[in-house]
């Protein structure tokens, strides 16, 4: 607009010039296009106003009746986009993200508390008939305490199946990502084989581990030790005294492998895959102490990593070799 008014008055100096008259009289006959000019730009900025306005505000409703119909209960609708690909529509596409992340979540719990309930019910029914067999035929005096230290280690053991439900649903959800940070996993390796070092001479097992390199991953150290742990823990367990767990990282341009290898006596194809089901223990491994979790969980950490864990056969003679993939952390 101020450039159009400029051009005029540039215009009446020409003219005043060119045909020899006042700039005042050139001015004044200019004063009514400029005037119209003026009125028309008015009201041209007013309907576009109006017109924007009209838009915004029907996204904004469209926001807010979208909101209501959510927090009404309906988890699965979504804020439609005006396809105009401006500020509103990547507003709307942060908000629909935000929504499948929220219900995602949402997902999770249930599926939580249907396991738990789904998973904990055998140890409870198994514990209640205890219960009552013990009121139709009550332990003697002689009996009494095994009996109730019995109970006691039931309870502990259905309290501790719980806890790990929990983690793992929690693991599972995603939420834990928020707190990952670069760190160098062979110094994770390291503390956690010094931790289990005392158990694994206490079984006679020898752990075998020679790497001293820098393996950058961007992740959660306490949770990376957890799942460390559980494999040295199974390995440990299911290799005889006078043998050895051999721990490795293979560390390439993309990912990191942590392998860890026992001197137990193997597993099937099928096997290798069911081990890693909720609660699933092998006929191997009903006369250990354990929940059936330990490889759930170290699955559902590699996987919230962007990584996997398997089991592949041992290649140093019988056994199995756990294999921990991570990504690796761009230097």
């Amino acid at each position: 607009m101020v450039a159009v008014l400029s051009g005029l008055v540039l215009a009446a100096g020409w003219l005043a010039d060119r045909f020899a008259i006042g700039n005042d009289e050139a001015v004044d006959a200019l004063q009514l296009p400029a005037a119209w000019m003026v009125v028309f730009s008015s009201l041209f900025a007013a309907l576009s106003s109006a017109t924007l306005s009209r838009v915004a505000m029907r996204q904004v409703g469209a926001i807010n009746a979208a909101a209501h119909r959510i927090m009404g209960g309906d988890f699965s609708h979504r804020i439609s986009r005006s396809r105009s690909g401006d500020e509103f529509d990547r507003l709307t596409d942060t908000l629909n993200q935000m929504l499948d992340r929220i219900e995602q979540l949402i997902a999770a719990i249930r599926n939580a508390t249907d396991n738990i309930a789904h998973d904990l019910r055998t140890p409870l029914a198994r514990h209640r008939a205890e219960l009552e067999e013990a009121l139709q035929h009550p332990p003697s005096a002689a009996e009494l305490v095994p009996w109730v230290e019995r109970q006691i280690a039931e309870v502990d053991h259905v309290l501790e199946i719980f806890n790990s439900l929990l983690r793992l649903a929690t693991i599972e959800s995603g939420v834990l990502r928020s707190s990952f940070k670069p760190l160098d996993f062979g110094v994770v390796v390291a503390d956690a084989i010094a931790y289990y070092d005392a158990f694994a001479q206490d079984c006679g097992v020898t752990l075998r581990h020679a790497d001293d390199g820098v393996h950058r991953v961007h992740g959660d150290r306490d949770l990376l030790f957890q799942a460390i742990a559980n494999l040295l823990d199974n390995a440990i367990k299911f290799t005889p005294a006078g043998r050895a767990v051999v721990v490795e990282i293979d560390d390439s341009e993309a990912r990191i492998e942590l392998r860890i290898t026992d001197g137990g006596a193997g597993l099937t194809p099928e096997m290798r895959e069911k081990v890693f089901e909720r609660l699933y223990r092998g006929e191997t491994s009903r006369t250990t102490p354990g929940t059936g979790l330990g490889l759930a969980i170290v699955r559902a950490i590699a996987r919230l990593h962007r990584g996997d864990c398997r089991l592949e056969p041992s290649t140093h003679g019988p056994g199995v070799c756990a294999v921990l993939t991570l990504p690796k952390q761009a230097s």
